[in-house]
Parts: C-alpha cells; sequence; structure tokens
C-alpha cells in the first residue's frame, strides 16, 4: 500500500527511544534516516547511510557470534532464569530469535562465518541506541583515489630503479603501515574505507 516497513532492529530501537522514524528522499533514493523524539521534535538522532542512497546502514558488529549473551526462550517463557542470568538482564532487552543451523537464518560477518540473523538485529539496535555507528563519508570515494595515484606516482619508479630486496621491503613497511593508518586514523572513528585497493596496487607493482 505504498507504505515504508522499517525492519525490526529499527523499529525497535525507535521504540525503546520513544521516537518516530523519518525518512529522507532525494532523487538517487533514501538520503538519511532519522529518529524525532516523540515529546520533544528538536531531538533528532540521524542514523548514517551507505552513499548508495540505498537506505542501508554499515554495521558497526561488537564482535564474534555470542558476544551478545544468548538466553533460553523456554526460560524466558517459564520466567525460570537463575539469579546470575536476571542479574545480567537487568536493563536490557530480549529479541526473540531462531538459532538452529537447519533454519538458515545465518549470514557471515567479519567476525564470524556463521552469525545468526537475531543478533545481527542486535547489533543494529545497540549501534543506534550508543549512537556507535560506522560511516562511510562521500569524500572517501574520492580520498581513495588520491590514494591510488599517489602511489602510482611515488613507488613505480622506485620499484623499477631499485633491488628487488629494497622494493620488497619497502612493500611490507608499507603494508604494515598502512593497516595501523587505516586503524587508528580511520576504523576507530567509525569511518569505513576500502584497504584492498591499496595493498592491491603496491603489491601488483613489485611484482
Amino acid at each position: 500500500n505504498n507504505r515504508l516497513m522499517p525492519s525490526l532492529s529499527l523499529k525497535v530501537a525507535a521504540e525503546i527511544l520513544n521516537s518516530d522514524i523519518l525518512v529522507e528522499f532525494d532523487k538517487q533514493g533514501i538520503q538519511a534516516i532519522d529518529l524525532i523524539d516523540r515529546d520533544d521534535e528538536t531531538k533528532v538522532l540521524k542514523i548514517p547511510t551507505d552513499p548508495t542512497s540505498r537506505g542501508r546502514l554499515l554495521i558497526n558488529y561488537r564482535g564474534p557470534k555470542e558476544t551478545v549473551p544468548y538466553f533460553s526462550f523456554a526460560d524466558a517463557y517459564n520466567n525460570s532464569f537463575s539469579d546470575q542470568e536476571l542479574e545480567k538482564l537487568k536493563g536490557s532487552y530480549l529479541l526473540l530469535g531462531a538459532t538452529a543451523i537447519g533454519i538458515n537464518d545465518q549470514r557471515p560477518n567479519p567476525f564470524d562465518p556463521t552469525f545468526d540473523g537475531v543478533e545481527i538485529h542486535a547489533n543494529v539496535i545497540d549501534n543506534i541506541l550508543s549512537k556507535d555507528f560506522m560511516k562511510r563519508p562521500e569524500t572517501m570515494f574520492v580520498t581513495e583515489l588520491f590514494i591510488l595515484l599517489i602511489l602510482g606516482l611515488i613507488f613505480a619508479p622506485i620499484m623499477i630503479w631499485s633491488r628487488a630486496m629494497f622494493s620488497g621491503l619497502l612493500v611490507t613497511l608499507f603494508c604494515f603501515g598502512f593497516y595501523y593508518f587505516d586503524k587508528i586514523f580511520w576504523f576507530e572513528k567509525g569511518i569505513w574505507a576500502y584497504m584492498g585497493m591499496p595493498l592491491l596496487q603496491i603489491i601488483a607493482l613489485f611484482i
């Protein structure tokens, strides 16, 4: 009926925050997703989406499977949690989801090849509640192209005229250096960049 349906994780996060969901559009598609406080419309939580205007969220995963604690549905239904489990559940929200392997509700993530769908929703909700998002700025593509250009201009002559041992050492140092540069200046600040292309370019130049 020409209505947008929010995902489970977005709707749950909106209800926890007592907010309404606002989707902003431009000519390409979805420009932004906002959560507007129902009691104060000046309080707006902006959820960064991918630059392709498809309204997708780059999930900041907390770790491998079961980083978010799992609890038995039977224990929740019968209210038979142990004292230790009740302590863990204080101030928490429970998501009901199937975790059996055969139901095919598993997806790979950067930490685990078989990640339960319900835990994906839990990670998204946690990202929204903590405002700890992964972002890919629109300018990042230009930055990546600039890096590739500079690498070609600097390293191509070095690879041609220097000894193989020196070139190999330089490639190794660059790979480690670029990894830690990305980790410190981009990844830890929630910015996602393609690491693969510069590393492939420098290795290809060496070969």
